[in-house]
């Protein structure tokens, strides 16, 4: 297998790893599986992609939501609030993940592009969050106020519209 790149094609990444913008950005609709794969298993009518990976999926969000419940009940921790709202984003990623990967969402089908969007853009946002939230510790804003917040959720959502419209747009 060739390890050279060239701009605009993900043939090389989408030969390795199974990944949710392959079928649409690589032509691979009737070829979706990688050469490496984990064994797909077939669920009445449905085919699912990656179990194992879906295994690890779910076990992401037990732990993110035993974390959530923790970083709740810590009163003095330091950007514990901001912290919260990169978590409930990390949760609904990862949530959106299963659906994209597994399957669930046929990647011939019409939504399949906007789910993918959708999971792009909240990738993209929740590392925007992860990035503001390291800044809270400087005390810029005093964290836990409204304009700590509200800053992050606003430019965190400004992140997930401009990702998701050049998402949709390349897949277009």
């Amino acid at each position: 297998m060739s390890t050279s790149f060239s701009f605009g094609s993900f043939n090389w990444v989408c030969n390795s790893v199974p990944l949710s913008v392959c079928p649409l950005t690589a032509g691979r609709i009737d070829n979706i599986e990688p050469q490496c794969y984990a064994r797909n298993i077939n669920i009445g009518n449905l085919l699912v992609f990656q179990p194992a990976t879906l295994v690890v999926i779910i076990v992401a969000v037990i732990m993110t939501a035993i974390m959530i419940y923790h970083i709740k009940t810590k009163y003095t921790a330091v950007g514990r609030k901001e912290m919260v709202i990169f978590f409930y984003m990390y949760f609904v990623t990862i949530i959106i993940e299963f659906f994209v990967i597994s399957g669930i969402i046929q990647f011939a089908s019409k939504p399949y592009p906007y789910f993918v969007a959708i999971h792009i853009g909240l990738i993209v946002s929740t590392l925007w969050c992860l990035v503001l939230n390291g800044f809270v510790g400087f005390q810029w804003i005093e964290d836990g106020s409204r304009l700590s917040l509200w800053s992050i959720r606003l430019s965190s959502l400004v992140v997930f519209l401009i990702t998701f419209f050049i998402s949709i747009g390349t897949f277009k």
